[in-house]
């Protein structure tokens, strides 16, 4: 994601780990990027939906949809 935000995109962190997205968010933020966070168990399907809304009212559009599961 921190290269996506080098590279203008905006870009929603999504976790379960609410402390994890805002160290991720305040980074990307920090160097300029812009983030939101996303916290939520994505393994229900209402989270997934709920993702999603969030992405379309804080960035209007998604255009890249990536995995990163640890």
């Amino acid at each position: 994601c921190y290269l996506f935000a080098k590279n203008g995109a905006k870009v929603v962190v999504a976790d379960s780990d609410l402390k994890k997205c805002q160290k991720i968010v305040q980074n990307i933020k920090g160097k300029g990027g812009k983030a939101i966070i996303f916290c939520g168990d994505l393994e229900k399907e209402t989270e997934n939906e709920r993702l999603i809304q969030t992405c379309l009212k804080g960035i209007l559009n998604i255009n890249i949809n990536t995995h990163n599961i640890n």
